[in-house]
C-alpha cells in the first residue's frame, strides 16, 4: 500500500467527475466560483474538464485543493477504495 501523501497522480473517469459536480452541486457552488475558492490553482477550465470525464488523471495536490475548498476529501470521491490517511 502507497501512503496518500506520496501519491502524485490520481486516475480520473467520467463516473468519477460525475461524484466531483454532484458534490459541488450540493453545496450551491458554480465552477466560476469553485475555481476563485482554489484561489488561482485549479482553473475553470480543469474543473470543466473533471467533471465531464476529459482528464485520465489529476494531481494529488490539485484534487486536495479541490475538494478542501468543497469542504470534502479525497475519501468522497473513492467511497469504495480503502484508504490510509494520517490521523
Amino acid at each position: 500500500m502507497v501512503p496518500y501523501s506520496r501519491v502524485l497522480y490520481i486516475a480520473w473517469d467520467k463516473d468519477v467527475g460525475i461524484r466531483l459536480k454532484s458534490i459541488r452541486s450540493s453545496k450551491g457552488i458554480s465552477q466560476s466560483q469553485l475555481a476563485k475558492l482554489t484561489q488561482g490553482a485549479v482553473s475553470k477550465q480543469t474543473i470543466v474538464s473533471l467533471e465531464v470525464g476529459r482528464l485520465n488523471a489529476v494531481s494529488r495536490e490539485k484534487l486536495d485543493i479541490l475538494l478542501g475548498s468543497l469542504g470534502s476529501d479525497v475519501r468522497s470521491l473513492f467511497p469504495t477504495v480503502t484508504m490510509c490517511l494520517p490521523v
